[in-house]
């Protein structure tokens, strides 16, 4: 075995890249070891960890990962040039740095001087930008290297340089993480941290960023194709849908969020079908509707979440339909009406008459929770 070469935790540790990272570099092509084990470990020999140098170097710069190994598989690429470039930028950096410590020095001596300049990032930003025309216009001759040179150069000087930087920064390591979960559930915990930490940076940085302003940025992200190719740079896949498809849909109607609906069919209709959607289900109700709803959301979650709220744990529930199933289910006693399908008669504690009856009076009484009652004795609902 080489000596040289070293673990994918080895490298980690080396670099400060997390090992789903190098992972993941390897499942895009982007870096792959030289080495394979029997046992199926990858390790990295000198040659590649040169390349990783040169992948940390584009992306310090500002370049996507896609990009980066269109790059760097270029044949037209010279590491010798980025290199003597990327140098320039660094001391640009170290200047700054320089700069910024030698005023805290003279104001920590007294000297009540007003000095800017120190703070600028103008030089950097121009050294990075040149830098990046250069890399498209010597090796990028690619359609996507393109796209992305048309898409910025009106763009952004129409933002200011920090908020460029900025925003650049964050999107990149937004979409990237992203890019990692790609195949993974849309619903996952993951995915959906990725999401709210989106969201959280445009309500912090642009405007608020509320679940109906979300779910229209995308619809954005699908439809407009200037976000889509920003977005996708940092897959090979199709990274917009896959973030729309994160989002979860919501809705207002008359200034007010839209939480469930309800879908009328013919007597019998089977819903199943729609049950594909990836963040809808359709739970059938009595005769021919359903309930529209988040997947994963029925009215347990919502009796949890006011449990919780109200410091109780236990309750009785009544139901009758497939949409209460979850419901009777956790509920310490569950009550089916006479009425009710079979599969909420199979977990009830007590079925109780029809509801066109007074089943629910009739269950109370039965629990010793009211005193029996003549007019309710004598009449049913619908005489």
């Amino acid at each position: 075995m080489n000596e040289k070469a070293k673990t994918v935790h080895e490298v980690a540790k080396l670099t400060g890249i997390t090992a789903r990272t190098l992972h993941y570099y390897d499942e895009i092509g982007l870096l792959k070891p030289s080495i394979i084990t029997e046992a199926k470990y990858r390790q990295y020999t000198d040659d590649d960890l040169t390349r990783l140098q040169e992948i940390l170097f584009f992306r310090e710069v500002g370049f996507a990962l896609k990009e980066i190994k269109e790059l760097l598989d270029s044949p037209h690429y010279v590491r010798s040039e980025a290199l003597e470039r990327h140098v320039l930028i660094l001391e640009a950096q170290k200047e700054r740095i320089e700069a910024l410590i030698s005023l805290v020095k003279d104001t920590i001596n007294g000297n009540k001087e007003i000095k800017f300049s120190a703070f600028s990032n103008a030089k950097i930003l121009e050294l990075q930008s040149q830098f990046q025309e250069e890399v498209l216009e010597q090796w990028g001759n690619t359609e996507s290297f393109r796209e992305y040179k048309t898409m910025f150069s009106s763009h952004s000087k129409q933002i200011q340089e920090k908020e460029i930087e900025s925003f650049y920064s964050m999107a990149r390591n937004i979409f990237e993480k992203l890019a990692m979960y790609e195949n993974s559930p849309a619903e996952s915990s993951e995915v959906q941290a990725i999401v709210h930490e989106w969201q959280q940076y445009i309500s912090e940085h642009f405007y608020e960023c509320n679940k109906q302003i979300l779910s229209n940025l995308g619809v954005l992200y699908i439809t407009d194709e200037r976000f889509t190719t920003f977005i996708n740079r940092f897959s090979s896949g199709n990274l917009a849908a896959f973030f729309n498809e994160a989002i979860p849909p919501h809705s207002t109607y008359d200034d007010f969020d839209v939480y469930m609906m309800i879908a009328y069919g013919e007597v019998g209709y089977d819903y199943h079908d729609y049950n594909d959607l990836k963040a809808l289900q359709f739970i059938p109700g009595q005769s021919s509707y359903a309930d529209v709803v988040l997947k994963g959301m029925n009215k347990y979650t919502g009796i949890k979440a006011l449990l919780k709220q109200l410091n109780i744990s236990d309750y009785i529930a009544f139901g009758d339909s497939m949409n209460d199933l979850e419901m009777l289910a956790h509920a310490k006693i569950a009550v089916v009406l006479g009425n009710g399908c079979f599969e909420a008669k199979q977990i009830a504690d007590i079925v109780t008459e029809c509801v066109c009856e007074h089943g629910i009076y009739h269950a109370l009484v039965q629990m010793k929770q009211i005193k029996p009652h003549e007019s309710f004795e004598r009449r049913t609902i619908y005489e």
